[in-house]
């Protein structure tokens, strides 16, 4: 669709938003969204059509002035900046934008606005790209687009490297960007044949080449951009390079190693590698065990947002699928530790320019759809909106006919009515009274079995642990990155049997993490990161060494925007006032049970300033608490890649949590995780620490 049909379709009234409810099977059974990777490597012939008209329909959608509604720009903009309404009154101009950040909307606002992404990018296809195909072509690709669904990004699992570009070896299965999203240029299908042209995953540049400043973006540098960026070059300031950054540049690479875990062994030596799979295990949290935590828990007003919970008592409530997107925003963007930030995804007024948002934005919607499976709300109110009020709220500025009625929580919890479903979940539309979780015992088995297998990696470390002896001696960090024979590695730490054994369950077992609380407008909108580290942590401004590198074990992003401009202007949405005013908390969590087990395993040597504790001996909480109270640290950086005094930040707690998990060999048997106690003595006392007196949970 060019943009003489976007303004025809705009200028017939409000612009109903109802999901693609063509190329249903038997049933009325949906077709899935699919995993980017699977989708481009697929050679089903429908797939590869598919993928010619979804690159040839972005094209266009991306070349649509900025000044039409249904242009790519207007739409990435309701995300936040131009701050301007979208198919609403003029009037209402002064709203300033659609925040549901940090609300328990947050979900559902976002899967009706993918919705509306997935519905301009087919109707571009049916009505643009097919139409200019020879006629005996058109039928087969009309079958094709209604077949189609925006893919997934699945972050949070590991990819066959021959798939993927991976330039460090790290084994045969890895976190990576979609190799689509990696090409600049893709050959795709043309009315005349087979032909490359630019990828407009890859970069999004503004149409007619005038910069996001001239279309109305008013944050700061960005303001200047004419593309998107991942990872720009940065000057002796950490500010970005100007005319490089104009122009966008993408550094995929850095998103790679911002993915993957920290493993011993790691990438600096080959020699400490078997096969290119790092051994020894992780010294850092796990992006697959966090998404797999998320999954796993109850309250829907809990996993589906960053606030802190009210009155919460549980410390497990401090999780949430919000504050996992907000993290993947800023890996995308930018913000390796001490290093600029400056990538559009890390900044939330610019971040749903970047191409790669929609497709992350599609997998954090698969996440929802995952955990409603396993929850589903008739079987618990807690399931859903504590408040029914909440659940029928207007999500603006997306309306579901063209009377104008708005899409609300309610209207959009079932994705198979809104025409599309992911794999594993449920197919079929049904009524609006009828039960959302369809499955059947035998699929919700192979649900949780998938979950187990993709992304358990605590209980995938637990079960290793079980095999597997401890060092005889002691081990450096830098020998264990740098020097040690794998022999040497692999002959100290034997498996007690040849790994075809049958697993089994490992009950009461010993599961660490940390919670972290803040103000999240307390820099005045300023994003900053925190950092946790296990080991030599950096003093004031100084350089990462790569043993301060690989001492960070996981890191909690404030995916937040200023109030106010930087010309005195009031820009911030009213969402984010309310909560700027009432000095509104959010939270974050970061698994160490992975990485506390490496270290006991491996007996790792750590610097600290006590010279004692220095390894640890074992999982037991008295010896834990130990060893984390001289080598747990934490570290403040903003966007700039400076660091950030805690004296600044005031609200900040870090607080240690022991508990049990049981994990079981049956694959269809999700974790249980319970009994969680705050270990205050770790971080009592020091700068941001939590004490007894803060009564955190109650």
């Amino acid at each position: 669709m060019g943009s003489t049909e976007a303004s025809t379709e705009a200028s017939t009234g409000y612009y109903p938003i109802t999901g693609i409810h063509v190329g249903l099977g038997p049933g009325d059974d949906v077709p899935s969204r699919m995993d980017i990777d699977e989708w481009w490597r697929s050679d089903d012939p429908v797939h590869k059509d598919q993928v010619s008209l979804f690159i040839a329909a972005l094209k266009v959608f991306q070349a649509i002035p900025d000044s039409e509604k249904l242009s790519y720009f207007r739409i990435a903009g309701i995300h936040k900046e131009p701050l301007k309404t979208w198919d609403e009154p003029k009037e209402e101009d002064n709203r300033k934008g659609y925040c549901e950040h940090r609300t328990n909307r947050f979900p559902t606002w976002h899967r009706a606005y993918i919705l509306l992404f997935e519905q301009r990018l087919f109707r571009i296809m049916v009505n643009s790209i097919i139409p200019k195909f020879p006629l005996d072509q058109q039928s087969y690709l009309r079958y094709a687009a209604q077949q189609w669904r925006l893919p997934f990004w699945d972050w949070a699992s590991k990819k066959p490297v021959e798939s993927v570009y991976d330039p460090d070896g790290h084994g045969d299965h890895d976190y990576d960007v979609p190799q689509l999203v990696r090409l600049e240029s893709v050959e795709i299908r043309g009315p005349a044949g087979w032909k490359w042209v630019k990828n407009p995953l890859y970069v999004f540049r503004m149409p007619k080449g005038i910069s996001m400043g001239d279309a109305g973006v008013k944050t700061g540098k960005m303001k200047d951009c004419k593309a998107t960026s991942r990872y720009p070059p940065t000057n002796e300031k950490g500010l970005p390079i100007s005319g490089t950054f104009i122009d966008g540049y993408q550094d995929n690479d850095s998103i790679m190693r911002k993915l993957r875990d920290r493993s011993l062994g790691g990438d600096e030596d080959k020699s400490a590698t078997a096969s290119g799979i790092p051994v020894g295990g992780n010294i850092s949290s796990s992006l697959r065990e966090a998404f797999y935590r998320i999954v796993a828990m109850d309250n829907y007003e809990h996993f589906s947002n960053a606030l802190r919970p009210e009155g919460s008592s549980e410390v497990m409530e401090w999780n949430s699928l919000e504050a996992l997107h907000d993290t993947i925003h800023l890996w995308c963007g930018g913000g390796n530790f001490g290093e600029p930030a400056w990538g559009h995804m890390a900044l939330p007024l610019v971040a749903a320019f970047d191409p790669i948002f929609w497709l992350h934005h599609c997998n954090v919607d698969r996440a929802f759809a995952m955990w409603q499976a396993i929850h589903p709300r008739e079987n618990d109110p807690s399931n859903w909106f504590a408040k029914q009020e909440d659940g029928r709220r207007d999500l603006k500025p997306f309306r579901k006919n063209k009377d104008g009625v708005y899409w609300n929580s309610d209207d959009v919890y079932d994705t198979a009515n809104l025409g599309y479903t992911y794999p594993t979940l449920p197919k079929k539309r049904r009524s609006q009274d009828a039960k959302f979780n369809d499955l059947d015992d035998e699929q919700l088995n192979a649900l949780k079995k998938k979950i187990n297998e993709s992304y358990g990696s605590t209980r995938r470390c637990e079960q290793k642990a079980a095999e597997t002896k401890v060092r005889s001696e002691p081990l450096t960090l830098e020998d264990a990155l740098r020097s040690v024979p794998l022999s040497k590695i692999k002959a100290q730490i034997p498996l007690n049997a040849d790994n075809e054994h049958e697993p089994k369950d490992q009950l009461d077992v010993n599961d660490y993490l940390v919670n972290i609380k803040y103000e999240r407008f307390a820099l005045g909108g300023r994003p900053f990161t925190i950092h946790i580290l296990i080991g030599r942590a950096p003093v004031d401004n100084t350089s990462l060494d790569v043993i301060e590198f690989k001492n960070l074990v996981g890191e909690i992003y404030n995916f937040v925007a200023p109030i106010d401009e930087e010309d005195g202007t009031s820009g911030g949405c009213a969402n984010c006032k309310a909560q700027a005013k009432e000095k509104s908390e959010s939270t974050g969590q970061i698994v160490l049970t992975n990485a506390l087990m490496t270290r006991y395993k491996q007996k790792l040597i750590h610097e600290n300033r006590q010279s004692k504790n220095n390894v640890l001996e074992s999982m037991d909480p008295e010896v834990v608490i130990e060893f984390l109270k001289c080598n747990l640290h934490w570290r403040i950086t903003e966007l700039n890649g400076s660091f950030i005094p805690k004296e600044q930040l005031p609200s900040l707690r870090v607080a240690v949590a022991g508990g049990k998990a049981d994990h079981y060999a049956d694959s269809t048997k999700l974790s249980v995780y319970r009994d969680y106690k705050v270990l205050y003595d770790i971080t009592a006392g020091r700068e941001g620490g939590a004490c007894p007196e803060d009564n955190l949970f109650g």
